[in-house]
């Protein structure tokens, strides 16, 4: 019985390099797959050096896994914890985004959208992720304000650090 191989695709579709997986599961659930995977340090070429690159470069990379030639899932990695030196490390998509713009109330009444602000390096990087706020605002440069500031905060997947 072969073991299942595994690879990583940057966004243009070019192949990374292939990861030592120590464990792997996936499912189906009604729509897309899930999976998770573990990769440790000390196995194979791994080690701590290498899983800091991956937390900071890989989300949002494409992720394959194939099991005696037929692949079993392709999705991407939309979440990763590390964990290392006595601190877990998460970095998210869940709460991540880099258009933003706001349908606001002018004082006529009428429901008006700002255009989309946008913060081109994160689109590049991960993907152009949309998000549409509402607010009360019935001005235009409020509404302005609030997409830049929106903007500000959610370009970047969200990280935290936990210690323990």
């Amino acid at each position: 019985m072969t073991s299942p191989t595994f690879f990583t695709y940057n966004r243009d579709g070019t192949f990374i390099g292939s990861p030592t997986v120590l464990e792997y599961q996936h499912e189906h659930m009604e729509g897309p797959y899930t999976a998770s995977f573990v990769i440790e340090s000390g196995q194979g070429e791994v080690d701590d050096k290498g899983l800091w690159l991956w937390f900071d470069t890989r989300l949002m990379t494409e992720f394959a896994c194939q099991y005696e030639g037929t692949e079993q899932w392709r999705g991407v990695i939309w979440e990763m914890q590390l964990e290392i030196d006595g601190e877990l490390h998460i970095k998210s998509m869940d709460n991540m985004y880099n258009a933003v713009k706001v349908k606001y109330t002018n004082t006529s009444g009428d429901p008006i959208h700002t255009g989309w602000f946008t913060n081109d390096e994160s689109i590049e990087q991960y993907g152009r992720k949309e998000r549409i706020i509402q607010s009360s605002s019935s001005s235009g440069d409020e509404a302005a304000e609030r997409a830049e500031a929106e903007l500000l905060y959610s370009a970047s997947p969200y990280t935290m650090a936990i210690g323990y």
